[in-house]
């Protein structure tokens, strides 16, 4: 199957990928999740490929096969959100809930030692944890309405898109196909919303410039729409179009890692750049610490001046 070569592809190129870049491989989302859903998928497409020319499934591959399923929809959610992460962090930007209150600080009575001092609003490592719980949530789900854990289920629950809920009766077996639809449907949503923020990142906050809003960080738009279109069809057309709009994220999804590691690379090389500025030319940088401090106290500003500093060379 063709679909099941380029899962395959896929997979093997983003080992490769986050196996290259030490922040990549601490996370587990980039390190396992995501090449793991394209050897998942790549073997659904074998499977449906097999039972298409012989028509008899083993019973036991089928519960296996239903127990994959269920960790992509929260699979693709949770790396995505790592992916939005990773880019966020490279320049220090809040992002998702992460917002930035002013903290006064005052030492030393009345107002001589106020400072002003940005904190996160929700720290990240509580971010990190909420976003896995939601993951779990929706494996959760996945689980019971693959299993049938709570009735004895529907034929099409799992196998048609969004368009039958639409054209059918509302009756508890459509109530099963809703629910087999909603996982994927709510990861698809939150994906949208990550997509903005990448091609926000790549357009506003990127260390590379492009001239035109139409830039590889767009290719998530793309993906998240082609996701969403796969999820509509009917019972025919269905398994191809899921697969095809799962596939066609996961190649939207390591094409922007790649913008990723891009930008990680050349972060590290400003890093060094300035630190060697520091160290053969002090002159220079205490001439523009100078000037940041002038204009700060021209405008009144308490901030401190570190930070205003580094904000002026970055």
């Amino acid at each position: 199957s063709l679909m099941a070569v380029s899962f395959s592809l896929i997979a093997f190129v983003a080992i490769r990928v986050t196996s290259s870049v030490r922040e990549f491989r601490e996370w587990t989302a980039l390190r396992i999740i995501m090449p793991a859903i394209s050897f998942l998928m790549a073997l659904e497409c074998v499977t449906l490929a097999v039972a298409e020319s012989t028509a008899n499934i083993p019973a036991v591959w089928a519960y296996i096969l239903y127990t994959m399923e269920a960790f992509v929809a929260p699979g693709i959610f949770l790396y995505t959100f790592v992916v939005t992460f990773l880019a966020y962090r490279i320049r220090s930007m809040p992002f998702c809930f992460v917002r930035r209150r002013i903290v006064d600080e005052t030492a030393g009575g009345g107002n001589a030692g106020i400072q002003a001092t940005p904190e996160p609003l929700v720290q990240p490592r509580l971010l990190v944890v909420g976003m896995t719980l939601l993951s779990v949530l929706l494996l959760t789900v996945s689980l019971f309405v693959n299993f049938d854990a709570i009735w004895s289920g529907s034929d099409l629950a799992g196998k048609t898109g969004w368009i039958t809920v639409f054209q059918g009766s509302w009756d508890l077996p459509m109530v099963h196909v809703i629910l087999s639809l909603t996982p994927m449907a709510i990861v698809c949503f939150l994906c949208m919303y990550f997509a903005v923020l990448l091609c926000r990142y790549g357009n506003e906050i990127s260390l590379t410039i492009y001239s035109s809003f139409i830039n590889p960080w767009i290719w998530p738009l793309i993906g998240v729409a082609m996701l969403l279109v796969g999820q509509v069809p009917g019972p025919h057309w269905f398994p191809l179009s899921s697969n095809l709009g799962i596939c066609a994220y996961q190649l939207s999804m390591l094409l922007v890692l790649t913008e990723v590691q891009n930008d990680l690379g050349q972060a590290l090389e400003l890093g060094h750049y300035l630190g060697a500025l520091c160290w053969h030319e002090p002159t220079i940088l205490g001439s523009i610490a100078d000037e940041v401090v002038s204009k700060s106290k021209e405008n009144g500003s308490n901030v401190d001046d570190s930070k205003l500093i580094s904000s002026e060379i970055l």
